[in-house]
């Protein structure tokens, strides 16, 4: 079987993505926010690390999400429109258990620019969405 790592790596994320949004449409006395962060963090960090996996980038020194933005930086410009400010743990590089991931207004704004990455990966690697499911 032939398959590709890079949208492989992109179905991973795009999973991430669903299970982070199955987790805050859930009545929120059984909302797992900790769950809900993890999973948009680790999207986030799949797609970056998806775009420089397609443009051959090598040299990725960490794996936090303030560097590997850094990195699609330096390959495209348009990569320096995408604020991560939001995500507490942007210069962490394991999972996080700050209290930031407890608020359900903040993990909500992490997720809604988890789906802003998304959208500008996939139409700077013209992936079309269906392609992931």
């Amino acid at each position: 079987m032939n398959t590709n790592p890079i949208l492989d790596s992109l179905r991973n994320a795009s999973s991430l993505l669903r299970i982070a949004n199955n987790e805050l449409y859930r009545p929120s006395e059984d909302t797992v926010l900790l769950c809900t962060c993890q999973s948009t963090k680790n999207a986030v960090i799949e797609f970056l690390k998806s775009y420089l996996l397609e443009k051959k980038v090598k040299s990725i020194s960490k794996n936090s999400l303030e560097n590997l933005l850094a990195e699609c930086c330096k390959v495209d410009s348009g990569f320096k429109s995408i604020d991560i400010a939001c995500f507490g743990c942007k210069t962490q590089e394991e999972n996080c258990v700050g209290s930031y991931c407890l608020e359900t207004s903040k993990v909500s704004e992490c997720f809604a620019k988890a789906k802003v990455v998304e959208e500008f990966v996939l139409a700077k690697l013209k992936v079309h969405p269906k392609d992931l499911e």
